[in-house]
């Protein structure tokens, strides 16, 4: 791939006033082999195009910036620079995050050490100043190994964000991984559940790595409820898991563990002025179709067409 080891792929969406900390954060690496930056600008109106095309043309040797008139979403966004990507690994910054300048170099020399295909570090949540996020564990196995260890944790330690990691590139076009493109909700689960479904080696680190910025106005802050697509997200994994591996399926998807009550209950809890309820009375409603999810039983998917939306 033209001696490109990484490509960091950054979807880009009306982010002018932490863009350029974001950029300058992946361009101030000590990685000392060759990467590139692949920044998808997806329909900008305040000024973040014109800030792309500065770094563009100030970076040219780094920076690829695909650009559309349109915003076709953020799964959308990241499917454009799966395509361009040319490095043996990819890897994805959100546009309003920031990472160590030891970010590229801690992940590759794990991913080389260990032989991984998917390589994972811990970060720190960021708003009005930084903390340490719930990554902190380490790990080193298979990716199904990995997933029973997530869908068993008590509070997911293993978080199920796409970013802060690396992702061998053949390995996601071997097995035509990408983001769901009629999912922008909890669509990084999605594809980070495929892609440790078929990866035979995996590898944890929990170094701080990655500031995850929490701030009004994310994708997160205004959604109107946040329920139904997190459950259809679990359910596409569900699908992906019986297509690919029905004993072990059946075996992931036996019944909703502590970790994943807990998120949905966290939905409700969020999503329950909007929705003129009660956060409990919606959990109660919930339950039903999570159980439909999390029951061991095929005959209960919840296929496209055929949603609970």
């Amino acid at each position: 791939m033209n001696g490109t080891k990484i490509s960091v792929i950054i979807p880009v969406f009306e982010v002018k006033d932490y863009l350029g900390e974001c950029l300058n954060s992946i361009l101030n690496q000590d990685f000392k082999y060759p990467y590139e930056i692949i920044i998808s600008d997806f329909g900008s109106k305040d000024g973040s195009t014109e800030i792309c095309t500065k770094y563009e043309f100030k970076y040219p040797e780094r920076i690829y910036v695909i650009h559309s008139e349109r915003n076709y979403g953020v799964s959308a966004s990241r499917n454009a620079g799966l395509m361009s990507a040319r490095g043996e690994f990819v890897t994805f910054l959100d546009s309003d995050d920031k990472v160590k300048p030891n970010y590229l170099t801690t992940l590759y020399d794990l991913a080389m050490k260990t032989e991984s295909e998917i390589v994972t570090g811990g970060y720190y949540i960021l708003n009005k100043r930084a903390h340490r996020g719930w990554s902190r564990k380490k790990f080193a196995g298979s990716g199904k190994a990995c997933l029973k260890k997530i869908y068993s944790s008590p509070i997911l330690k293993f978080r199920t964000f796409c970013w802060g990691r690396l992702y061998k590139t053949q390995l996601l076009r071997d097995y035509r991984i990408t983001f769901d493109s009629d999912l922008n909700r909890f669509e990084d689960w999605v594809f980070v559940f495929k892609a440790l479904f078929v990866a035979e080696k995996v590898a944890f680190t929990k170094k701080p790595l990655y500031y995850y910025r929490q701030r009004t106005g994310s994708l997160m802050e205004s959604s109107e409820e946040i329920i139904t697509p997190h459950l259809k997200a679990l359910a596409r994994t569900k699908d992906f898991a019986l297509d690919n591996d029905k004993d072990f399926a059946l075996e992931l998807f036996a019944k909703p563990r502590f970790a994943i009550k807990e998120q949905i209950f966290y939905d409700c809890s969020y999503s329950h002025k909007k929705l003129n309820t009660s956060t409990r009375k919606l959990y109660k409603g919930c339950k039903e179709s999570l159980l439909q999810i999390f029951n061991g039983d095929e005959t209960k998917r919840i296929t496209d067409g055929k949603d609970h939306d």
